[in-house]
């Protein structure tokens, strides 16, 4: 475990496309946690565990400091802990509340890379457009976005027969004023709740920078 919980593998990303191009990766890129991210990882001896498969082991080394052994031993211990995999096909339907942030902030560049400019807000719009894959039929699509305050953009959009509205909402999004999370998460769970289905998972995800400075920021 890492202090970074998150699955960000950018640091891996950036490191490789600089070592293609002859440039030097900048030390704080070597972020530890993103590159185990980025790796596949085949279990050995893997057990069954209801629904989960774990397997466990340690290593042991001896210590060297310095380039001298130390007469001490290293015991490094690894874990292995995956779910079961889920075709599309095999999946539940779903009902998916999208709860976008479209604050100034979200306006804010990521990493500039040969001299273009991309915004979170565009990292958005482009991870929207690839979840189209990921949907199937009988899937349905809410829409929430906020800002100084939270809009329903749209509701109960069907896969496929809405796939062209969807699109059209998520392609028009558009930064504005400040940023108010709690707006945000109330509308995105009372949409969630008037378009819930029990034959289907239901489900709220937030796209956000996080950064709160309007409603309730505590």
């Amino acid at each position: 475990f890492s202090s970074d919980d998150s699955a960000s593998t950018a640091s891996v990303e950036l490191t490789k496309y600089y070592l293609y191009n002859g440039f030097t990766p900048y030390a704080s890129w070597a972020r530890p946690w993103e590159f185990l991210n980025y790796e596949e990882f085949d279990s050995a001896g893997a057990t069954g565990l209801d629904i989960f498969s774990l397997s466990m082991g340690i290593k042991v080394r001896d210590e060297v400091e310095g380039g001298e052994a130390t007469g001490n031993k290293e015991y490094l211990f690894g874990a292995y802990f995956a779910s079961e995999t889920i075709t599309k096909e095999e999946r539940e339907n779903i009902v998916l509340t999208l709860v976008i942030d479209i604050s100034g902030s979200m306006d804010s560049s990521t990493v500039s890379v040969e001299e273009s400019s991309t915004s979170l807000l565009d990292l958005v719009i482009y991870g929207l457009e690839q979840m189209e894959d990921s949907l199937k039929e009988g899937d349905v699509i809410n829409i929430v976005t906020f800002s100084t305050t939270a809009e329903t953009v749209a509701t109960a959009l069907s896969y496929p027969e809405d796939l062209a509205a969807y699109e059209e909402h998520v392609n028009s999004l558009a930064t504005v004023s400040s940023t108010n999370l709690e707006a945000g998460i109330d509308l995105g769970y009372s949409v969630a709740q008037q378009t819930y289905d029990a034959t289907k998972m239901n489900r709220v995800l937030m796209l956000t920078d996080a950064y709160a400075n309007t409603g309730v920021i505590d």
